[in-house]
C-alpha cells in the first residue's frame, strides 16, 4: 500500500509538472503567434524608403514655399525702407518731421 501511495504521488507530481510544461508550452505559442502578427505588421524596406521619399519631398517643397514666402516679405520691406528716407530726408530739409530730426538740424 505504502508504494502504491508513493507511486501516486510521483504520478501526482509528474502530472502537474507535465501540466506546468504544457502550459508554458501554450504561453510560448501564444507569443510566438503575437510575434508573427508584428512581423505581419512591420514595414517592408522598400516601403519604408518610398515614404521617406515623399516625406523629404514633401519637406522640400514646404521649405521651398516657406522661403519664397520670407524672400518676398523682405523684398517689400526693404523697398518700403528704400522709399521712407526719401520722404524722411525732404521733411528734415523742411524741418517739420519729428522733434529728434528738429534738434538735430538746431547743432
Amino acid at each position: 500500500m505504502c508504494k502504491n501511495l508513493m507511486m501516486n504521488k510521483a504520478d501526482k507530481i509528474a502530472l502537474i509538472e507535465f501540466n506546468e510544461r504544457l502550459n508554458a508550452t501554450k504561453v510560448l505559442a501564444e507569443q510566438v503567434q503575437d510575434i508573427q502578427h508584428d512581423i505581419v505588421d512591420k514595414v517592408g524596406k522598400d516601403d519604408l524608403n518610398e515614404m521617406l521619399l515623399v516625406k523629404e519631398q514633401r519637406d522640400k517643397e514646404e521649405y521651398s514655399n516657406m522661403i519664397s514666402g520670407m524672400a518676398h516679405k523682405l523684398e517689400r520691406n526693404i523697398t518700403r525702407k528704400v522709399r521712407r528716407p526719401r520722404i524722411h530726408v525732404a521733411a528734415f530739409v523742411a524741418g517739420t518731421h519729428c522733434r529728434c530730426c528738429s534738434q538735430l538740424k538746431m547743432r
